[in-house]
């Protein structure tokens, strides 16, 4: 834009508010083109046409807003009310593809962060591999989390180096991450917790780039689009804080206005009163793009520091008043934002260096708002369902998500702060359990500079920091218990739990919140009852993914509460909904991160924090997994892809039950029970039921003695049953098959009577008739099998020597062979679907290899190759199957370009009789002409034509063999 005067702008927002939703879409696309890519001419300007265009935006929306109110109230007609409504968020939809353009295109260190990821997220570990050249790497980990930009740790790696080039490529999955990707965090691009990348050094590179003239927050918003993406990558290393280029930015322009955020507030309302999610999400997603709002962290702090009328310090009581009001007498959107805030605030994105500071604000806000009870607000809004009965949906779970990730991280410095009050040598079972549950906890670091200027972290975490600061001031600042969380508390978390797992709607989510436990279950079965067949999730659902989110969270925040509150283990085994509850979670639900999130926290809870109930958490969990194992087998085939992490914790727990000599409820029965399992197993079978039944026998087999073992083993069949049946049916046909062959040769040495031969022989080839097929037919499965094995042969003398005759007699008894060297062969596997063949090295022939395989994927030239028919008197004849794959269709060609008719080799008897032909018809000097240039002519078409032979032979192979490899002879 070189002129903001721009005759054809009104015009556009015409088409944008008027037109259809395509024309409407590319008028916003060339709208933000135009407000995105400002002319260097106009560099001093820069910062007032944003405004400009900013309250231009609002002004437009503001009459549009005010005519949806009143259109909504008065009930006008629909068509006109819908045109408002589109109305109102095409102009929406223009600023948030503004504002987000704007920030995507800067790519500097932040000060002022987008809300969305101005808190600290979940903690996550890289795994940094930095090559330093020379061929020399250097490893390392360090913590992150999933609010942190790959922009942020490209530059953290060029600060650890201090390397010279300045020009850092990063790799994820051998995926090189450009600089377009810099802004984006590491929880959209990947949500595991551990993570491995690479960093490479490379040298400096010239790039063109924008006008000198232009100003450096245009260029930097303008260097997507005049310059390559290579040049962006390497230029952006040592781009630090410019507060001149960041206070240009719109958003942060927008920031600086309180009535625009309240009114943006204000929108999100009206979209959930009238249940336009399009409007409210657009709305909340302009919020998210922009700073917190100034104003809110002022009333936050001001709840703790205003003075009262009589000017004087405020009491717990009236700060409490005061957070009440600014959490629930306020509108549901607003009451999100606010606790956003509390949030940001609370766990800033950079908390680690604000906590290095002595008397910062995060350590002095934690102290006030515990002093206060502000921990039972959070608690108030999960346990009193009226808070938010006015919010929609997906209003309720952001807030419950913000809540349980807040309660979190205040409960685990709650956890360091009361047991730091304890008596460190009193070694009571509810210190162990917060001892252990802290120590496998993750906490946030405090980083330390070294004499280098190197970053690392010493011992102490922000969270400890903060629990040492409370204990400070606790004669001032004091804790109340009231203010703590209660069991009731824990019961209300795990009825949020169930209905955030379920993939129910809104009716039956607010219905479960109040309704009874095992009515919650009932429910929770018949809108979950998904078989194999039908169990389809919706992946692109933002509210499933909330959903799971905050489930997430709410189920690490159970093991924390619980490791808190004295007797609560105790209490729970007594509730009759705790079994329902978590074999819901655990089989049932329909969310695997659900699934997983729930096996792992269970077992923590039976390992970690069991408050010496452990033997009896065991035996509890132990006994209602048995019971669902066995009456409700038929009906666990409907949950089999489902049923993994269900597998996964009873093998667990089993496996810890060894390790704590606690011996499982019924084993003997429940092993007899798996053995028979195993045994009347026929194809075709489940994978996953069949792992989980293998895994689980070979956990029940770890309790058994030298004896028993041999009894399930041998008398019944056990092994035999795994390596025949399960793992080597092949090698055991084969076996066979020699064995018998070998009987028929020595009696046929004995007496030649020709009718018993045949018989042999026609058992011999009743054995290949129907090829054998393995039980177990996924690695998965297998390893169980073996893991299976290895505990029968374990402390059993006899197994073992079964175990070891089996793999004797299958795989190195072959007879007449001896072995002369040890020759590395890999596996060769089936041919992948859709797939192409390989041809292997048979020694220095790899290059021939390689040629060959770019001949055949010519497709010309293989039909054409493959289309040639051979005539029989040259060399060895070929074999019928050599025949059909010559002949054969090729798939991959378009056969009616090649003829066979077209392609023929004259045989050696035709060429002779031309030859005599033409001898015939020259002059008679050539009667007396030697005949060994005519055989030197045919040897040299014979060897050629051999050549041509093999190289069909192979070709054919890579058109039509059924496994990966082919190796050539």
């Amino acid at each position: 834009m070189n002129d903001e005067d721009l005759v054809g702008i009104e015009y556009l927002w015409k088409l944008i508010l008027n037109g259809s939703d395509e024309v409407a879409d590319r008028g916003i696309q060339l709208m933000r083109e135009i407000y995105t890519n400002i002319s260097p001419q106009l560099k001093t300007d820069v910062k007032r046409i944003h405004e400009s265009f900013i309250s231009d935006c609002f002004e437009r929306l503001r009459p549009v807003y005010d005519s949806v109110k009143l259109m909504y109230s008065h009930q006008d007609s629909k068509q006109a009310y819908q045109h408002k409504l589109n109305s109102l968020i095409r102009i929406l939809i223009v600023l948030r593809e503004y504002l987000a353009e704007c920030d995507n295109s800067y790519h500097k260190e932040r000060s002022f962060l987008p809300m969305s990821r101005a808190f600290r997220g979940r903690s996550m570990i890289l795994i940094i591999r930095v090559n330093t050249g020379q061929n020399r790497t250097d490893d390392f980990e360090h913590g992150f989390h999933s609010n942190d930009t790959w922009g942020h740790i490209r530059r953290f790696i060029h600060n650890r180096y201090k390397s010279s080039y300045g020009i850092i490529e990063l790799y994820r999955n051998n995926e090189i991450i450009y600089a377009t990707d810099d802004n984006k965090t590491l929880g959209q691009t990947d949500d595991r917790d551990r993570i491995s990348v690479t960093a490479r050094w490379v040298q400096h590179q010239t790039h063109g780039g924008s006008s000198g003239e232009s100003s450096s927050s245009e260029s930097e918003m303008n260097n997507n689009n005049n310059n390559s993406l290579t040049s962006s990558h390497h230029n952006r290393s040592l781009d630090y804080i410019d507060m001149n280029a960041e206070t240009s930015l719109p958003s942060v322009i927008l920031s600086q206005s309180h009535e625009y955020y309240q009114f943006l507030i204000d929108i999100a309302d009206l979209a959930c009163k009238e249940g336009n999610t399009r409007l409210r999400d657009t709305a909340r997603q302009i919020l998210d793009l922009i700073p917190l709002d100034l104003y809110s962290t002022k009333t936050l702090n001001g709840c703790f520091t205003l003075l009262t009328a009589n000017n004087e310090q405020p009491s717990a009581e009236e700060c409490l008043n005061r957070l009440n009001n600014f959490y629930f007498n306020v509108s549901p959107s607003h009451m999100l934002y606010n606790l956003k805030a509390t949030l940001i605030n609370f766990l800033p994105a950079h908390i680690h260096q604000i906590c290095l500071q002595n008397n910062n604000n995060v350590e002095g806000l934690h102290v006030r708002f515990l002093n206060a009870g502000g921990l039972s607000c959070l608690l108030n809004i999960l346990s009193e369902k009226h808070y938010t009965d006015q919010c929609d949906i997906s209003t309720r779970k952001s807030i419950y998500f913000i809540v349980l990730y807040l309660l979190k991280r205040l409960l685990i410095i709650l956890a360091i702060y009361q047991l730091r009050l304890t008596n460190s040598n009193n070694s009571s079972p509810f210190n162990e359990s917060l001892e252990q549950i802290l120590s496998i906890t993750p906490t946030i670091p405090l980083p330390i500079m070294n004499v280098v200027g190197e970053q690392q972290h010493v011992s102490m975490s922000v969270e400890q920091k903060i629990a040492a600061t409370l204990i400070a001031h606790r004669s001032d600042y004091p804790i109340s218990k009231n203010s703590l969380i209660q069991y009731n508390h824990i019961r209300e978390l795990i009825r949020l739990i169930w209905c955030l797992a379920s993939d129910s709607k809104q009716n039956s989510f607010e219905k479960n919140l109040k309704n009874d436990f095992l009515v919650i279950h009932q429910t929770f079965k018949q809108e979950n009852l998904n078989s194999n067949d039908i169990s389809i999730i919706n992946d692109d659902n933002e509210e499933d993914d909330e959903s799971q989110l905050a489930c997430r969270e709410g189920l690490e925040l159970l093991s924390i509460s619980l490791a808190l509150v004295s007797s609560s283990v105790e209490n729970l085994l007594k509730e009759n909904f705790f079994e329902y509850f978590f074999i819901d979670l655990i089989l049932y639900c329909p969310y695997q991160i659900i699934r997983h999130t729930s096996s792992e926290q269970i077992f923590l809870l039976t390992s970690r924090c069991s408050q010496g109930q452990c033997e009896n958490l065991i035996q509890f969990f132990l006994q209602k997994q048995f019971q669902l194992l066995n009456k409700s087998s038929d009906n666990f085939k409907n949950y089999s892809l489902q049923s993994s992490d269900f597998f996964l914790l009873l093998c667990r727990l089993l496996s810890y039950a060894y390790s704590r000599n606690i011996s499982p409820p019924n084993i003997s029965q429940q092993l007899n029970d798996e053995i028979l399992y195993l045994k009347q197993i026929t194809l075709p079978v489940d994978d996953h039921l069949l792992r989980g039944h293998l895994n689980i026998a070979k956990e029940l087999l770890q309790f058994q003695t030298s004896e028993r073992k041999r009894y399930y083993g041998i008398d019944q069949l056990l092994i035999q049953q795994i390596i025949e049946q399960y793992l080597f049916p092949v090698s055991t046909l084969l076996y066979n098959f020699r064995l018998l062959k070998r009987k028929r040769l020595s009696k046929q040495s004995i007496n030649n009577n020709e009718a018993s031969n045949n018989n042999d022989e026609d058992n011999e080839l009743d054995l290949l008739k129907e090829p054998p097929v393995a039980i177990c037919q996924t690695p998965m499965s297998t390893l169980a099998a073996f893991d299976l094995l290895v505990v029968l042969g374990t402390n059993c003398i006899e197994n073992l020597k079964l175990i070891d005759k089996y793999i004797t007699d299958l795989f190195y008894t072959v007879p007449d062979s001896s072995l002369n060297e040890w020759d590395f062969a890999p596996l060769v596997g089936p041919r992948p679907n859709r797939g192409f063949v390989g041809l292997k090295n048979g020694g220095a022939t790899c290059y021939m290899n390689s040629v060959l395989q770019q001949l055949f994927m010519i497709r010309s030239l293989r039909t054409a190759l493959l289309s040639v028919k051979i005539p029989p008197g040259h060399g060895d004849d070929e074999t019928d199957d050599d025949d059909q794959r010559r002949d054969a269709f090729d798939s991959f060609s378009e056969g009616k370009f090649f003829h066979k008719d077209n392609f023929t080799i004259t045989s050696p008897n035709k060429q002779q009789e031309q030859n005599n032909n033409n001898n015939n018809n020259n002059n008679n000097n050539n009667n007396n002409m030697d005949l060994s240039p005519k055989d030197s002519t045919n040897e040299r078409n014979e060897y050629n034509i051999q050549i041509f032979r093999h190289i069909q032979w192979i070709f054919g192979h890579l058109l039509e063999s059924k496994l990966q490899y082919y190796v050539p002879r």
